[in-house]
């Protein structure tokens, strides 16, 4: 009877629960609903491009943060000295990065310009949509800090369904709920293209505040990177059971879990963290407590950051793992949203899953290409003494072929370079392939050998990721790290030593290290004149040996030879050294019962021995036809069955090489063996990266990578092999411009294509999509983070011949508001509007009189929109709800006056006109180069209208207005567009430079047969 009436009692009750939600619903919408903006955050706001402010405060995005605020409220904390702080911190980076922020004019100008500058959309929306909405944008980063953008967008999408699902949970039970703006909020769809635009900006921000804030980022993330600590699920039950884990309740956990920590760390309450959840938070709000590590050794950090009272101090207590990994945080979360159907259990960590500079790829390549070496220290110090040793050879090659004296001049007589430095054109293709087998790693080199120590620890924290991560990514299936590149290796460094003594010096220490005695063993070496000598293991005897007859020290010795003590051998004795099959490999030990009767036999013949009792020594070490080590097989030393190494450490090949000891020819040349028969797979591996380094260094150095780049191996990239195979010319075309008296400086004489640049753009920031370069040709621009790759010809004049080439890409801070990576594609099909019969009075279509002067085009504008068509790059993700990378079709609209005139593809345009980029002239031919003289009709097009409606014959669009001030804003845009429309139309194009004369008489040479559809851009 009690359920009975307490049911009757609900009834009314969710009655005017429901009542109450449809009324608020009839009246207003709540998510519009404008807040004032914070004071510490209106600086940031003042810097907000017009679009963006214009959805943060009443479009999209306010919507949705109006609504992720409400629906989350009552479960977050209370934090305002932290959102305070926050918003103080948010608008110190936007105003010091504008301040630095330096956009290309062109770029400004152009079509682009209203999608530059900081995205911090997210953050002016959380702003003005309520006082702690701020905390949704903070949940935004610590989200992006770890996923990527398909699991944040998923991990958001679980989140909202579960909240919603709670709240209209609650409001169905009988006691009264009076959050109607929740419930309300649970009721509104929210997609998951929103919340993907969402995570966006978020990603886009931490990228920005990283980089404005790299210093104390670098500190935080070495600690972090170097522990191995997991986000916590759930909470820990007091019953000892493991509740299956729940992304939403994981999620919240750790968010308010950091929200509170960092509360109490602003108001100068010290905090001691034990899980990863608060370490998270603490990478992703840009805040800098000073920082207690306790280890085995116990580090202060003093940050000093003025956002956190006196007394806000982090202590750091991690146990140690029983099997440690340097994974930094980690955290795996069941993801039932990723795709259509399943669950996917992901795990991802801020070590495997950040983003890094080139340089620090650089370190990651360092590390994956050394393996794991004792000593990286030494290892790099031998590559920058050969890149720089490398390099001035190819300087003073270049110069010797342009014929001018090397600057600064230095002698290269003392080095061994003759081979390399001898005009041959086989000679610089191969100094050139050794330059650009060195070059990828050579940033990470000068990270490592840093006077900075954060610079250094990163280095060596990044080259122990690659050793342990990326050998697979690079193509290096050495098994031993030791033979560093085959330099390391016995055999090739005596090869490589110029001269005997240098050869001994390398036998005695080793000697040394190994603790032989000087009775049982001694070293046979070839000498100067190709005769035989011996010395002992150990400096001290003067006198010399040579196949049993006593010579001269100066018959086997130079005058700039190192000097050498060697031995006498006994007259009654005759010494053999017998190789059986291990010395071929350069090491021991030997047994006296090996077959070595052909070896003895072979002895017995060289330099007519001596007839006395022989005396056999065993090869130990060494190279049987240069220099080795032998034992005598009489000896009766513990180190009998000692087993030698065949390689040598890293500090001897150093000292040889700073005492001038190696032959630098050789050493080219066991390197380009190395690499090109050894391990041809990682020789091409860092060809293909030393290519796109160098480009993102000249003309990128904003970008940062995926650390996802190494997931892969470089030689599975598609359009790796094709860029290789360009490499093979860099020879014969570096030789060709410093014959015509350019020297270049780079090693990389030839422009990379802009489907390359691309390709390689897409792969370093997705990490794992490899796309041909033929599936680029029409790519317009790549817009990802905050980051906008954009075509170089897009932003210039089209016979502009600026400092790069047509095919480059020019990078800038901005994104075109999508989510993941967006590739930018014109339609297949454009439209152009007809001609309108009430405008037949801007039609003049008078003759063209030779004038560039007369157009009335300074009201064309360019507009940058979206059709909505999005289709994937990659069909191996056709199965998530959302893709990572995409074509973005994308419409370049010609507008005149605010109306529209039609839509061109600018780079098929390009691609169809000729460019008469150097026009012929009265200083190059003997023509008359006034107009009268090329006895040509043309028509003059002065304004779109007259192109709409065409007459037949040759026109010529006269770009130049008749009061030209401020026309070069825009003059070049009306250009592109003349091209682009002339293709549209299939007129035969010509475009003329503005800034030099034209012959027209050449001009006319030049036009086809059918002259009737031509377009003179002029």
């Amino acid at each position: 009877m009690s359920a009975s009436i307490q049911s009757i009692v609900a009834t009314p009750l969710h009655a005017v629960a429901e009542s109450n939600i449809a009324l608020a619903h009839l009246n207003f919408d709540f998510s519009l609903v404008k807040y004032e903006a914070p004071v510490e955050l209106q600086p940031l706001g003042k810097q907000l491009s017009k679009s963006r402010r214009q959805s943060a405060e009443d479009g999209s995005f306010h919507i949705l943060a109006r609504r992720l605020g409400v629906l989350f409220d009552d479960v977050l904390p209370e934090v305002p000295a932290l959102l305070e702080a926050y918003g103080t911190r948010a608008s110190e980076i936007v105003q010091e990065t504008t301040q630095t922020l330096h956009s290309p004019k062109d770029i400004v100008d152009g079509f682009f310009g209203s999608h530059l500058g900081i995205d911090s959309t997210t953050i002016w929306a959380s702003a003005t949509s309520g006082k702690s909405v701020l905390r949704i944008h903070l949940l935004a980063c610590m989200l992006a800090r770890i996923w990527s953008p398909q699991e944040a967008t998923a991990i958001w999408s679980e989140l909202v369904t579960h909240r919603q699902a709670v709240i209209r949970s609650q409001a169905q039970s009988p006691e009264i709920v009076d959050n109607y703006l929740a419930q309300l909020a649970a009721t509104h769809e929210i997609d998951g293209a929103s919340l993907g635009s969402w995570d966006a900006s978020a990603r886009a921000w931490l990228q920005v505040a990283d980089q404005a804030r790299k210093k104390e980022q670098i500190q935080v993330q070495l600690i972090v990177n170097n522990l191995s600590v997991a986000v916590k699920s759930q909470a820990v039950s007091d019953h000892g059971s493991s509740p299956k884990i729940n992304c939403y309740d994981s999620v919240l956990l750790n968010l308010n879990r950091a929200l509170t920590t960092l509360e109490k760390l602003i108001k100068g309450e010290p905090q001691r963290i034990t899980d990863g959840g608060i370490l998270l938070g603490l990478t992703s709000w840009h805040l800098y407590p000073d920082l207690v590590v306790l280890g085995s050794t116990t580090k202060e950090i003093r940050q000093e950051d003025q956002l956190v009272k006196e007394g806000g101090i982090v202590t750091i207590s991690i146990a140690a793992q029983a099997s440690p990994r340097a994974d930094g945080v980690y955290w795996s979360l069941p993801l039932a949203s990723l795709r259509y159907y399943g669950t996917v259990q992901r795990e991802r960590s801020t070590m495997h899953d950040s983003r890094i500079s080139v340089e620090q790829l650089q370190a990651l390549a360092l590390g994956a290409s050394l393996g794991s070496p004792e000593v990286p220290v030494t290892a790099a110090m031998i590559l920058r003494s050969l890149w720089n040793l490398f390099h001035r050879i190819y300087q003073v090659r270049m110069c010797q072929l342009a014929d001018k004296p090397p600057e600064p001049p230095e002698d290269l007589s003392r080095f061994s370079v003759v081979g390399l430095i001898e005009d041959t054109p086989e000679s610089l293709r191969d100094l050139m392939r050794l330059l650009q087998l060195l070059f990828p790693l050579r940033d990470g080199i000068d990270l490592l050998l840093s006077d900075d120590s954060n610079e250094r620890k990163t280095a060596t924290q990044l080259m122990r990721y690659g050793a342990n991560y990326g050998k697979l990514w690079i193509g290096n299936k050495s098994s031993s790290s030791s033979t560093f590149f085959g330099l390391a290796t016995l055999q090739a460094l005596l090869g490589m030593a110029k001269y005997p003594g240098a050869r001994i010096r390398i036998l005695r220490t080793l000697c040394a290290q190994y603790q032989l005695t000087s009775s049982d063993y001694v070293i046979r070496f070839r000498t100067q004149d190709n005769s035989w000598a011996y010395a002992p293991i150990t400096a001290g005897h003067f006198e010399a040996a040579h196949g049993g007859m006593k010579r001269k020290r100066d018959e086997y010795e130079s005058p700039d030879l190192e000097p050498t003590e060697c031995l006498e051998i006994p007259p009654a004795e005759n010494w053999i050294c017998i190789a059986t099959l291990a010395a071929s490999s350069g090491h021991g030990p030997q047994s006296s019962t090996s077959s070595v009767y052909d070896d003895i036999f072979a002895e017995l013949l060289e330099d007519n021995p001596q007839v006395g009792q022989s005396v056999l020594f065993d090869f130990a070490f060494g190279d049987h036809n240069l220099a080795a080590v032998y034992r005598r097989q009489t000896s009766q030393s513990s180190s009998q069955n000692q087993t030698f190494s065949s390689t040598v450490p890293l500090a001897m090949v150093q000292d040889l090489l700073d005492k001038n000891l190696l032959r630098l020819d050789t050493v080219a040349q066991s390197l380009l063996d190395h690499f090109g028969s050894i391990q041809p797979l990682h020789g091409d591996s860092l060809l293909a990266l030393g290519r796109v380094v160098d480009y993102y260094k000249c003309y990128l150095p904003q970008a940062t990578v995926s650390m996802g780049v190494i997931k892969s191996p470089v030689s599975s990239w598609t359009w790796v092999q094709s860029m290789v195979s360009a490499l093979d010319i860099s020879g014969p075309l570096a030789e060709q411009h410093a014959r015509e008296g350019y020297v270049p400086e780079s090693i990389y004489p030839s422009p990379l294509s802009r489907e390359h640049i691309l390709a390689a753009i897409l792969q370093f920031e997705s990490g794992t999509i490899s796309v041909d370069t033929s599936d680029l040709a029409a790519v317009l621009a790549i817009s990802t983070g905050n980051s906008l790759f954009i075509a170089e010809q897009l932003l210039h004049d089209p016979t502009f011949t600026g400092r790069i080439s047509s095919g480059a890409v020019s990078h800038v801070i901005g994104n075109v508001g999508k989510p993941g990576i967006a590739l930018l594609v014109s339609p297949p099909e454009l439209e152009i509007r007809e001609h309108d019969l009430e405008r037949c009075r801007f039609v003049n279509h008078h003759p063209f009189d030779g004038s560039p002067i007369g157009g009335m085009f300074d009201s064309t504008s360019l507009h940058l929109s979206f059709t909505g068509w999005e289709g994937p790059v990659s069909l191996s993700s056709s199965s998530f709800r959302s893709m990572e990378a995409y074509y973005l079709e994308t419409t370049v609209s010609v507008n005149d006056g605010g109306e529209w005139v039609g839509d061109v593809d600018i780079l098929k345009g390009l691609r169809d006109a000729q460019m008469l980029v150097h026009p012929l002239s009265d200083i190059t031919c003997s023509h008359d180069p006034c107009f009268t003289a090329a006895g040509a009709a043309m028509i003059s097009i002065d304004c779109w209208e007259e192109i709409l409606d065409p007459p037949g014959g040759i026109l010529v669009l006269r770009s130049t207005p008749t009061t030209p001030g401020g026309s070069r804003n825009w003059q070049w845009m009306v250009r592109l567009a003349a091209v682009s429309m002339a293709s549209l139309r299939n007129y035969q194009c010509i475009c003329i430079p503005l800034d030099r004369s034209v012959c027209w008489t050449c001009v006319v040479g030049r036009l086809g047969v059918d002259r009737d559809r031509t377009l003179v851009v002029y």
